[in-house]
């Protein structure tokens, strides 16, 4: 037996047959399922239909297991995810939003991450909680000038609201103020508090 047949093995043994069973017949989850050393050790069939529509590597999408999680996640964001998983403790759930958007749709995912009963292994669910067109770029327009978040090129609407506007991105406006969506601002200046930000514009 190779060592990623082994990882897959000891994670199947850890996780038991029941919970493998629910996994594997939850069809609208992409789920995945981590070895210690986060190496993939488990995919659903959800997980694969998911990397094959998206356009994701073809050979991730077909082998998945034994392919490094860390290497899939920007670095930029290496710290967040990997800091959370390491806290992780049996019976407790760690969940984060996060948008997954592509240039016509708005896509926000819920991941819930679980450590099963032996140290290191753990399940990683990513459920669709909301999926839309992408907005128009026409109802950003603040007077001829759009605000930007200089790090994730979010658009802010007049209502305050921080969205991902593909086409603003592609064909960006002449004018262009720039500064931070609350996400990006937490995550890059934790110890910092905010200014106060600027009244919705009518």
């Amino acid at each position: 037996m190779d060592d990623v047949a082994e990882t897959s093995a000891a994670f199947r043994r850890v996780a038991g047959a029941a919970l493998l069973a629910a996994l594997d017949g939850d069809l609208t989850t992409t789920i995945y399922g981590l070895a210690p050393d986060l190496t993939l050790a488990y995919v659903n069939p959800a997980w694969t239909t998911f990397a094959r529509a998206n356009g994701g590597d073809a050979e991730l999408a077909e082998s998945p297991l034994g392919r490094s999680l860390e290497r899939a996640i920007p670095p930029i964001l290496r710290i967040f995810y990997l800091d959370a998983m390491a806290h992780l403790v049996p019976g407790a759930i760690w969940e984060h939003v996060y948008e997954c958007s592509s240039p016509t749709v708005l896509r926000k995912f819920r991941m819930r991450c679980g450590a099963l009963s032996e140290p290191g292994y753990v399940v990683v669910s990513n459920h669709l909680v909301l999926e839309q067109p992408a907005p128009a770029a026409s109802s950003y327009d603040g007077r001829g000038l759009v605000t930007q978040c200089a790090h994730c090129r979010r658009v802010r609407h007049a209502s305050g609201r921080w969205d991902w506007v593909p086409e603003l991105i592609e064909h960006p406006p002449a004018a262009v103020s720039h500064g931070l969506c609350p996400p990006c601002f937490e995550y890059h200046y934790p110890d910092s508090e905010p200014d106060e930000p600027d009244p919705p514009r009518s």
